[in-house]
């Protein structure tokens, strides 16, 4: 019983992490997040076209 109860609260501790993180960033913040992962993207794909 224990570890159900120790199971749920990591669950809730990881879920409101995330929801923390959600609530917390301001519009520019996400903005420069989006940016971000395009450009990882992109040298994703730079990257795999190297290789050819």
């Amino acid at each position: 019983m224990f570890n159900r109860y120790l199971l749920t609260l990591l669950i809730q501790k990881d879920e409101y992490i995330i929801l923390k993180k959600e609530v917390l960033q301001t519009p520019l913040e996400k903005s420069i997040d989006g940016i971000i992962e395009k450009i990882k993207q992109d040298i994703d794909k730079i990257t795999k076209l190297n290789q050819i």
